[in-house]
């Protein structure tokens, strides 16, 4: 049984690093990043915190913001205008430019972790930004 789960877990591994090494037009796992962010992951003390991040990409659009795990209604925003703000109590996502992101965070005196997540999407190309903001 062990070889056999092995053998299985090997043959995987060969098919990805086959498919991979050969042409990357043909094989979507390989496919590049588009959007090309900055930076992916933000992690803010408890203070009023912001930053900007920078794309590559221009073509990209927001799909989807979760707060602590709350989706963020974006109706009424055109998410694939090339500058939109999105702002509440806690936070702001402004879309400045075709590749500038403002982001702020307001304070944290929740005594709980704070989580912002956003994703974007250009084609069929997925990539998330991940904003955490500490207690301290």
């Amino acid at each position: 049984m062990k070889a056999t789960k092995r053998s299985i877990i090997l043959l995987l591994f060969l098919i990805l690093n086959v498919s991979c090494s050969s042409s990357e037009d043909d094989c979507l796992i390989c496919q590049e990043d588009p959007i090309s962010l900055s930076r992916k992951t933000i992690e803010f003390n408890a203070e009023l915190n912001t930053t900007v991040l920078t794309t590559k990409g221009t073509n990209w659009k927001l799909i989807e913001i979760s707060y602590n795990n709350d989706i963020i209604d974006l109706s009424g925003i055109d998410t694939q205008s090339t500058s939109f703000k999105i702002e509440n109590s806690n936070f702001i996502f402004e879309r400045k430019t075709a590749k500038d992101i403002f982001i702020e965070m307001s304070p944290n005196y929740t005594g709980n972790i704070k989580k912002l997540i956003v994703v974007l999407q250009d084609g069929d190309y997925f990539g998330q930004i991940t904003v955490l903001q500490s207690t301290d």
